[in-house]
């Protein structure tokens, strides 16, 4: 299940372009997640493929939910990260 607050949301598909709606069924496929650095609330970054592009889903874990804070276009650090870790399993796959 999903949450997230509806003006943020709305803020998010202003700035990036990006709806909640779309990242939430995303997050539902193939995903490479990582925790965010950042101190305070556990925060989680997830690249995955939305709408034939490499899209970044910052999320934190709720009682039970998944609340998603942001979505924005990758940046191409994580965009490589997401390809080295998906031939890194498709490797792993044909062993």
């Amino acid at each position: 299940m999903f949450e997230w607050d509806r003006d943020k949301a709305d803020a998010n598909l202003e700035k990036h372009g990006f709806a909640f709606e779309d990242a939430a069924l995303a997050l539902l496929g193939l995903a490479v997640t990582s925790r965010s650095p950042q101190p305070g609330e556990v925060r989680m970054i997830s690249v995955v493929e939305m709408r034939g592009r490499l899209v970044t889903v910052v999320w934190t874990p709720r009682m039970q939910a998944l609340r998603i804070i942001s979505v924005r276009r990758s940046w191409q650090s994580e965009e490589r990260a997401y390809r080295q870790a998906i031939s890194r399993a498709a490797s792993a796959g044909e062993d």
